[in-house]
């Protein structure tokens, strides 16, 4: 159970618990604002509907009816001198918010008036094969190159080279001022996070009221503590519970995923980018030069691969776009 597929393309189908750490990475942090690493680059600059932010390259570039706060800015990591694109969408006070960082790692990527690709795909955004033009295949009909094909780490010149970080938090929540974490403070919420290198934690909370009754139940997978290139043969058990009229363990009905399912099959958290040696150490794809013949087994699987060319619209729900 809880096959997780890999990045792809960013904005997940999935929600999360009450308390959300921060911290993105050594030189920068998940605020849903500005970073003050920024560093100006033309049409890579987009401030639309932030509050508290003048709006800038909107109508000229990126104009759309809609009023969902949008950011889009490269930040340089003060620490390493490199190159990322930072995005923020939605806020965490309007129940929807999405931040992430990415590795600016094409040449055009990093040019003053480019419309280039954040990861690894074609140079310019101006071919329909383009992960950000094209997120599903749906133009070109080559998936190879889209969805996550080209968003995690490749080997070059002997070390990996890319990465994502992102926090995705569903229902309203408001942020510590102390110790800087997204509380919920909603019935639902929900959260995505994966830091540098790392693989994703996923929560889920409700608390809500029914018919005179109290509904309460919560899922946490953490898999945050395992590095990408890593192959665990271990599965990590999710956090299940659920109780009508009580807290987790009484009521008149409750279920504990570790005490309640004495036959249950986990198998979360068995994947890697790349492939794995006998000791479970796995090296990431070499990055490609001909993306027409690109390798699609590039993460693997305790209990089996899952190749790039998958039909990714199968993720994605029409009706909400």
């Amino acid at each position: 159970m809880l096959r997780l597929p890999p990045f792809q393309g960013l904005v997940w189908p999935v929600a999360v618990l009450a308390l959300v750490p921060g911290i993105a990475a050594a030189g920068f942090s998940f605020n849903f604002s500005s970073d003050p690493n920024q560093v100006y680059s033309g049409r890579a600059l987009a401030v639309c509907n932030m509050p508290g932010q003048t709006n800038v390259n909107c109508s000229s570039f990126y104009a759309q009816p809609d009023s969902t706060p949008f950011l889009q800015e490269r930040v340089q990591d003060p620490a390493t001198g490199k190159l990322y694109y930072h995005v923020v969408v939605g806020q965490p006070g309007d129940g929807f918010a999405q931040e992430f960082f990415i590795t600016a790692a094409s040449a055009f990527a990093a040019g003053q008036n480019s419309d280039g690709s954040a990861s690894f795909g074609k140079d310019t955004c101006g071919n329909p094969r383009c992960n950000g033009q094209d997120p599903l295949g749906a133009s070109s009909g080559d998936n190879r190159i889209t969805g996550i094909g080209t968003g995690g780490s490749y080997l070059v010149g002997g070390s990996p080279l890319g990465e994502v970080a992102v926090l995705q938090l569903m229902g309203v929540h408001t942020k510590d001022a102390n110790t800087g974490q997204w509380n919920c403070a909603d019935s639902y919420c929900g959260s995505y996070q994966k830091d540098w290198g790392k693989k994703p934690r996923l929560r889920q909370i409700f608390n809500g009221s029914s018919g005179g009754q109290t509904v309460q139940w919560t899922f946490d997978l953490d898999l945050s503590g395992q590095d990408m290139l890593t192959l665990p043969t271990t599965a990590t058990e999710p956090v299940i519970t659920f109780s009508i009229s009580g807290a987790a363990g009484g009521g008149p009905a409750s279920f504990d995923y570790a005490k309640d399912a004495p036959q249950r099959q986990s198998t979360a958290g068995r994947y890697c980018r790349g492939t794995p040696d006998a000791s479970g150490s796995c090296t990431p794809p070499s990055l490609p030069s001909d993306w027409s013949t690109v390798n699609l087994n590039q993460y693997s699987y305790f209990d089996g691969d899952m190749p790039l060319d998958q039909d990714w619209s199968l993720y994605r729900d029409p009706a909400q776009n």
